[in-house]
């Protein structure tokens, strides 16, 4: 999978040559590109952001021509996730919308005027959850909270332990609710989770894991980015059918996620046994596994 190589291709010609000319190391660090209307391009990788040399601004129809190079020529097709603020790319690269909303009785109906773009590239990073295994699984697994602030690899990690577990014969059923884990493109997965892994997106992640309980047999349910109250039905299902549980959070560790409300409900019925916890040290990410 060469995610930049399929990001590139939805943009105009002159800034899709631009993107080829960086440097192959350039290339491989990206992280994500940031795109806003009559400003120059961002290229952010993990020691910084640079600006991508093209001697001109993002136009209104620059980014009318990579929404639509993304949604295979229809905004139709990609309707339901961009009124949700995104679109899922084939090779697995989000790209995160922002514009005008259209509201309807309280709801959002579409987005529209597209004024800025965060296109995320993500990478598989194999490898990175070798030392967590025997922690996590000393005992059999052991149900797991991945912890980290925004933008520091929390779902790049949970692809990742799904991969190792599911290698191991663990059967992992994946609520993938905005399509960010395995992100599947016509019915493919854009990224190799393993072989033993059932997957439903785009789905409310309390819905996908009552129906993947019911119907696959799981020995683990994955999910990414418990946020809300409506999440906690699917994590009480799992829990009280006795099956695994791995996710992500927003935080910058366990005794933070203590001080708010949902997580002191959630801790309160000692579900999860571990927590794996992201920093940077020295542009380096480093992880951290702690008992809950």
């Amino acid at each position: 999978m060469d995610s930049l190589t399929d990001v590139t291709a939805l943009f105009p010609q002159d800034f899709a040559g631009a993107l080829k000319n960086l440097s192959a190391a350039t290339q491989n660090a990206i992280e994500e590109l940031r795109i806003r209307r009559g400003l120059p391009i961002l290229v952010k990788t993990s020691t910084g952001e640079k600006v991508l040399s093209v001697n001109r601004p993002v136009t209104r129809e620059d980014i009318d021509h990579i929404v639509l190079s993304a949604t295979g020529g229809s905004y139709h097709s990609a309707a339901e996730t961009m009124k949700h603020g995104y679109i899922t790319v084939k090779g697995g690269s989000r790209i995160g919308l922002c514009g005008e909303g259209a509201m309807r009785e309280g709801q959002i109906e579409a987005l529209r005027n597209i004024s800025s773009l965060c296109i995320r590239v993500p990478k598989p990073a194999i490898g990175c959850a070798d030392e967590l295994m025997p922690c996590l699984c000393a005992k059999g697994f052991q149900n797991t909270l991945i912890i980290s602030p925004p933008g520091m690899g929390k779902t790049t990690l949970l692809r990742e332990l799904i991969r190792r577990l599911s290698k191991d014969g663990f059967r992992i059923a994946v609520a993938d609710e905005r399509g960010e884990i395995a992100s599947m493109h016509h019915g493919v997965p854009q990224f190799d989770l393993g072989p033993h892994v059932d997957i439903i997106t785009n789905v409310t992640k309390c819905q996908a894991a009552i129906m993947l309980i019911r119907t696959m047999a799981p020995d683990i349910l994955a999910m990414d980015e418990i946020t809300a109250v409506a999440d906690l039905p699917a994590i009480l299902e799992a829990s009280g059918c006795g099956v695994g549980l791995l996710t992500t959070v927003h935080g910058s560790d366990a005794d933070s996620l203590k001080q708010k409300k949902l997580f002191q409900d959630l801790f309160s019925y000692d579900i999860f046994q571990k927590a794996v916890c992201i920093q940077k040290q020295n542009g380096n990410r480093v992880y951290t596994v702690t008992d809950l």
